[in-house]
């Protein structure tokens, strides 16, 4: 469902969701990660600049 999508796309879904439920939020980041194949989070947990 989440490889169609552009990185723009992703980069704005996941910041609008970002703090919502912040356990939740990081699952999504991880399940997009693995089906992307790429990091989206630095170290500190923050999203990336795609």
């Amino acid at each position: 469902m989440l490889r169609g999508h552009t990185k723009e796309d992703i980069d704005t879904l996941l910041r609008n969701e970002n703090g919502v439920a912040q356990d939740n939020w990081m699952w999504l980041v991880r399940e997009v990660e693995k089906v992307r194949g790429e990091r989206l989070i630095n170290e500190a947990g923050e999203l990336r600049h795609l």
